[in-house]
């Protein structure tokens, strides 16, 4: 009974830890991950520009940010790298940020 019920839990565990590596791969995966300083913020209007570092998307862009993304963690002068709701960055599209990472 015991080897039954530990047998469980592992295969539960190992289930987890699967679809848990997934989820994060897929996240990776469907935005651009970007890193800049941000050198302005109108949070009236959800959107910031950011002087982007990544050479993916260099220079000086501007960026809608969604309600996820925790609208008062965007500080002017501050480095900041944040996933993107796209796989590229074209030319004076606005994208919005999905996702702010903690450096």
């Amino acid at each position: 009974m015991r080897a039954k019920w530990i047998i469980t839990c592992c295969a539960f565990i190992s289930s987890c830890i699967l679809w848990s590596s997934l989820i994060l791969a897929a996240d990776v995966a469907d935005g651009l991950y970007l890193c800049g300083i941000v050198t302005e913020t109108n949070i009236d209007e959800a959107f910031i520009k950011v002087d982007v570092q990544s050479e993916s998307c260099r220079g000086p862009q501007k960026f809608k940010l969604s309600m996820a993304t925790g609208r008062a963690t965007m500080i002017v002068g501050e480095r900041k790298c944040f996933f993107i709701d796209s796989s590229r960055c074209d030319e004076g599209y606005l994208y919005t940020i999905t996702k702010i990472d903690s450096e």
